[in-house]
């Protein structure tokens, strides 16, 4: 896979979650449906496979979409990281994210 066909598959992911967030927030807000709901639940477990299935076709180990996801909040807090033996660094977006991975050791 090309870095253009990674970028392009972790820019539908996201796309994707942040719309589900949307209408969940909606959810919430309108018709007061808890996280602690069977729905909520269900919507989450989806939303956890989604990302499961892109980082494994982008061969990534599973957490680093999930800090993405719920740490990050997809870049809004800058996601603070690091190989071994290589200086910190702090992502916000997706092209960093990707480069980020594609240095790693």
């Amino acid at each position: 896979m090309t870095q253009a066909e990674k970028l392009a598959r972790l820019e539908a992911w996201q796309a994707h979650m942040q719309a589900v967030e949307a209408r969940m927030d909606v959810l919430r807000r309108e018709l007061f449906v808890a996280p602690e709901s069977p729905l909520w639940s269900a919507i989450s477990q989806m939303q956890e496979a989604y990302t499961h299935a892109t980082s494994d076709a982008l061969g990534w180990s599973r957490c680093w979409l999930e800090a993405w996801w719920l740490e990050a909040e997809f870049g809004d807090k800058p996601m603070e990281c690091g190989w071994v033996d290589s200086p910190w660094q702090a992502l916000s977006t997706l092209d960093e994210l990707l480069e980020f991975m594609e240095s790693r050791p």
